[in-house]
């Protein structure tokens, strides 16, 4: 395949990295040249949903790194995207009162030590969810956001992002809470100016209300052609369920109507066998696995 010319490999090389990742990743170490011909295409089709905030570390440096190495020429670009709230790797810790007598101190600076860990892990995820999305924005057409109340551990959920938009999104899928995100200015409203489809999935464990949608979706999404709310069914969704095994969930749903690209991005979030058996490293150009 190293004789074909680069406008064919593109071709191939994009029908191929469809699955999340992977297939970008393996195909960047081949050769410098399989790099150059798939670093416009090896992103266009991420998921990122291995419950670890290391992950989206990962792909952010990686991703810069092959974006500055292409300038403004070819580009890369992540046009579907599947991204996960992650799991917490400390347990949120509950107020303490100091004891008055002083017996307990090496307890209580135990407790303040955990605390302001915990609160440095939240900041953390923040901060990179917050570059994420400011990044990838402007190209996403399809986007999938999972961020369930309920699994093993505590959740680190999508926070709340003030952002310029989402110029180019078409397809939206929303499984679990609905995320909060608002323009920076008015002149960034409407938030979804292409947007058409958004299926909004519920989950029963979810708090909060799911009604009143409507009018908030038609503000930021001018030409929203249908809004469809699903509730998954609750006997399927225990605790012990990873984040993984709910795309699967959605697909096998028959009442959503999704597109054939957004099944394919479901698709590259599901536990094996209908994806990866392990995610995407995301191993920048410049490292060797």
């Amino acid at each position: 395949m190293s004789s074909l010319p680069p406008e064919i490999l593109a071709v191939i090389f994009s029908l191929a990295c469809t699955d999340g990742g992977s297939t970008g990743c393996s195909l960047s170490q081949v050769s410098r040249y399989f790099r150059s011909v798939a670093r416009p295409v090896r992103f266009q089709s991420i998921a990122l949903v291995s419950d670890s905030p290391l992950q989206l570390v990962k792909f952010i440096t990686c991703f810069s790194a092959e974006c500055e190495r292409a300038g403004s020429v070819a580009r890369p670009r992540v046009l579907r995207l599947c991204l996960a709230s992650a799991q917490r790797a400390m347990r949120s810790i509950g107020r303490r009162t100091p004891t008055r007598n002083g017996t307990d101190d090496r307890r209580d600076l135990q407790w303040w030590d955990g605390a302001t860990e915990h609160q440095k892990e939240v900041q953390r995820y923040l901060r990179d969810i917050t570059i994420l999305i400011q990044i990838l924005a402007p190209d996403l057409e399809t986007f999938c956001l999972l961020d369930p109340e309920h699994g093993r551990t505590e959740r680190l959920h999508i926070p709340a992002l003030r952002l310029a938009g989402f110029p180019s999104l078409v397809e939206f899928t929303i499984i679990g809470r609905v995320p909060t995100f608002l323009p920076t200015s008015d002149a960034c409203n409407p938030l979804y100016p292409r947007l058409r489809n958004v299926h909004q999935i519920i989950i029963p464990r979810r708090r909060g209300p799911h009604h009143g949608q409507v009018a908030r979706w038609k503000e930021h999404a001018p030409g929203l052609q249908a809004l469809q709310q699903v509730q998954l069914d609750d006997l399927g969704l225990g605790y012990g369920v990873a984040a993984t095994d709910i795309p699967e969930m959605v697909l096998e749903d028959s009442r959503l109507n999704l597109s054939p690209t957004m099944m394919e991005l479901l698709s590259s979030a599901c536990s094996p066998p209908r994806a990866r058996t392990h995610p995407p490293a995301f191993v920048s150009s410049g490292q060797r696995r």
